[in-house]
């Protein structure tokens, strides 16, 4: 299986997203989840949160309003989340989304990790990162480069 550890923030959104999540949070724009669709649809990668927004699924915080919006969002382009990485006080991004790839019963043969701030992924997952912009989103070239990767099978943690 192939896996993309999704990002929302800078990713599938940007500076000049008008949408708004329940909780007045930045939402999420359709046609920066049409470049995450062309990815599934290039790879048959499964989609796995990373992003904080998957505090409202695991916690159910303003009663999984922002969790539901964000779901039928990518529900609309047919995507949807296999799994969201676990969430630790003492841990960073990179450490979560490591935990995942090492107690997941899944058979990861490829991953990449698409997000805008790397700064605590890069030393844990070097050459499965696509870095994104937050004044843009991702873009073209990041959707290529996360084919790219997902086309290798050099999964570390398999």
């Amino acid at each position: 299986m192939k896996v993309i550890f999704l990002d929302i923030d800078g990713v599938v959104n940007c500076w000049d997203t008008k949408e708004r999540a329940p909780s007045k949070v930045i939402g999420v724009e359709q046609r920066l989840i049409a470049h995450i669709k062309e990815i599934v649809d290039a790879t048959g990668a499964k989609l796995v949160l990373s992003s904080t927004w998957r505090k409202d699924w695991a916690f159910d915080l303003l009663d999984g309003k922002d969790w539901i919006y964000l779901r039928d969002e990518f529900a609309k382009q047919d995507l949807y989340f296999l799994d969201y990485t676990p969430s630790r006080r003492d841990s960073h991004r990179g450490e979560e989304i490591k935990e995942w790839l090492e107690s997941t019963g899944y058979d990861v043969e490829s991953y990449v990790v698409i997000d805008d701030d790397i700064f605590d992924i890069l030393d844990l997952h070097e050459g499965h990162v696509v870095q994104t912009s937050y004044e843009t989103g991702i873009e073209p070239d990041g959707v290529k480069m996360a084919i790219e990767i997902l086309e290798k099978e050099d999964n570390p943690y398999g």
